[in-house]
C-alpha cells in the first residue's frame, strides 16, 4: 500500500469520525467471480451499513458498476454511491 492511499484513508476516517459517522473500510481487489461477490456481500451484510461507497477509476468502472448492482440485488435497503476520478472527470458519461 502506498503512502498516498494511507493518507487518503486517514483524511476520510478523520472527517467521518468528526461528523460522528460510524464508518468501516473494506479494501477489495476483486475478481469478478461469484465467490468474490459472495464474500463481499457477506462482509457488507455483517457490517449492516446504511450506505456503501465504491471508488471507480476509468479502467475498473464497468466492474465497479457490476459490484454496485450485486450489492443492490442482495441488499436492496443499502444505498450505493460510486465516486472516484472517473466519476469526477466524466460525470455525464458515468
Amino acid at each position: 500500500m502506498n503512502l498516498f492511499k494511507v493518507a487518503n484513508r486517514l483524511v476520510a476516517a478523520h472527517a467521518l469520525k468528526y461528523a460522528d459517522i460510524d464508518a468501516h473500510y473494506l479494501d477489495y481487489s476483486m475478481n469478478t467471480d461469484s465467490a468474490s461477490y459472495n464474500k463481499l456481500v457477506d462482509d457488507v451484510r455483517r457490517i449492516n451499513p446504511d450506505m456503501v461507497g465504491l471508488s471507480a477509476l476509468t479502467f475498473n468502472l464497468l466492474d465497479c458498476r457490476e459490484t454496485a448492482q450485486v450489492i443492490k440485488n442482495s441488499l436492496p435497503e443499502v444505498k450505493v454511491a460510486i465516486g472516484g476520478h472517473h466519476c469526477t472527470i466524466y460525470p455525464n458519461e458515468t
